[in-house]
């Protein structure tokens, strides 16, 4: 938390230091958040996400700074003041970096009352930055709490951070892993709707929070773009949902070849249900050519990163002699009891049973061959039903 304390804290008291010259609250963050490209699009975030226009942002309104002024203000008790003035130790800008100094400036501050500098000492101090007491450290973080839900309510992006934090360690509120979502998802749609740095993980959560509709309201299309976004940037899970939206074309016009592009994107990252959509259209020859070479070695790299489907893909192609043109029943066993808990596809649990009764590659069990078929048979696997009613048995 430290960390991303000393990462949030520039950008805030350059508003503040603003403000304290006099400037309205539009014309601070104009100043200080520049970040919006002219391009519009895609090609707008993805400058963006990579760019990192906070700091040279900051240090241009930090250098306007008059830090006689705001030392002065620090040094009459003013607890903003002394706030901003640990901001600008920390950062060297306008004022030789001083890390001890900005410590002491901030613990000043919190003394003074200023809840931002208290809630940054009391997340410092679970760090281990520090002792404190905890009486104290409830308090302050109390305080915190208050402050930001109402900041937070009113769209304060720095507010709705912190709070999410909190809902999340449960310090100053109750935790709560809904509202930290929320507010951590509200702060990041804050951000991207301003232009401002997202990491790319963060925004893709955004647009599974706009495809979810469960935190905020439900936007396919906003998800979409998103996704786009952050499949271009190279995240997997990114590469996987928009493949996902080129296969159904609920969202996106549906083009198989793009959504194949994508799937083998995320896949050669190790994405492990990817993985299995590539293999599954090199199994059945789905927009590529039937490449049962290739569908095993994609089946095997998703199910060794535990992919289920992919297990009992493989257990069924060493069944079946898929692999090597005779069947392995001892290494089909070994990945269809991985995958016999599967109920999407009972089909391996009836393939499984029927190796126990006649005894393929395991030792012969009737009694636990015929258990497997009733269960798939339970979950309408017709291959168990009817192997049942082969030996007199209804299902």
């Amino acid at each position: 938390m430290g960390s991303i304390m000393r990462q949030k804290k520039l950008c805030f008291i350059v508003l503040v230091f603003l403000s304290l010259l006099g400037c309205s609250k539009q014309r601070a963050s104009e100043e200080v958040v520049r970040s919006e490209a002219s391009d519009g699009g895609a090609g707008r975030m993805e400058e963006v996400v990579e760019a990192e226009p906070e700091k040279a942002d900051v240090g241009a309104a930090l250098a306007k700074v008059d830090v006689g002024t705001i030392l002065a203000k620090a040094e009459g008790g003013d607890a903003e003041a002394m706030y901003v003035l640990s901001g600008l130790y920390m950062s060297g800008e306008g004022i030789l970096r001083d890390d001890e100094a900005a410590l002491m400036w901030t613990m000043k501050a919190a003394e003074a009352g200023h809840v931002d500098a208290r809630f940054e000492v009391a997340a410092s101090a679970l760090e281990g930055d520090g002792g404190m007491d905890a009486g104290v450290m409830y308090q302050w973080f109390s305080e915190a709490a208050e402050k930001y839900k109402r900041e937070a309510n009113r769209g304060d992006i720095k507010a709705q951070q912190r709070l999410a934090w909190m809902y999340e360690t449960g310090k100053g509120v109750e935790k709560s892993e809904q509202q930290a979502e929320l507010w951590q998802v509200e702060a990041t749609r804050g951000m991207y709707e301003q232009g401002m740095t997202v990491e790319p993980e963060a925004l893709y959560n955004l647009g599974v929070a706009y495809y979810q509709g469960d935190v905020i309201a439900k936007n396919d299309f906003r998800a979409a773009e998103i996704f786009k976004l952050t499949a271009a940037l190279g995240l997997p899970q990114a590469q996987y949902s928009l493949a996902l939206f080129y296969t159904s074309g609920t969202v996106v016009e549906q083009n198989d070849a793009i959504a194949f592009g994508w799937f083998t994107n995320a896949a050669k990252q190790g994405h492990d249900k990817a993985q299995f959509e590539v293999a599954q259209r090199y199994y059945y020859g789905y927009v590529v050519g039937k490449d049962l070479k290739a569908a095993f070695e994609w089946f095997e790299k998703s199910a060794n990163n535990g992919n289920v489907k992919s297990q009992l893909m493989l257990g069924m192609m060493y069944g079946k002699g898929e692999v090597s043109g005779e069947p392995d029943y001892e290494r089909a066993a070994f990945w269809l009891e991985m995958a016999k808990d599967d109920t999407e596809y009972p089909i391996g649990k009836a393939f499984l049973g029927k190796m126990y009764i006649n005894g393929d590659g395991v030792k012969r069990d009737k009694e636990k061959g015929l258990k497997l078929l009733r269960e798939a048979a339970s979950l309408g696997d017709e291959t168990a039903i009817q192997a049942l009613r082969g030996i007199g048995l209804e299902p």
